[in-house]
């Protein structure tokens, strides 16, 4: 089995998520600004399967 090794370059870098949100809606303007409406904490259903509104899953990560 081929061990696995980091090069020093690459533990520079780092991958992190800034923000994850399951949300009813994003809209980003054009200026870039975003603005989130209705974020989730918690879903409850009364059975499963079940039917949810349209809803939107926000990640926005960084590497670097």
């Amino acid at each position: 089995m081929k061990e696995h090794t980091t090069r020093e370059e690459d533990r520079a870098h780092r991958f992190e998520v800034q923000i994850a949100v399951l949300a009813e809606g994003v809209d980003i303007a054009p200026s870039g600004n975003v603005t989130i409406r209705g974020v989730f904490n918690a879903i409850y259903a009364t059975s499963f399967p079940t039917q949810l509104a349209d809803l939107t899953v926000l990640v926005r990560v960084h590497y670097g």
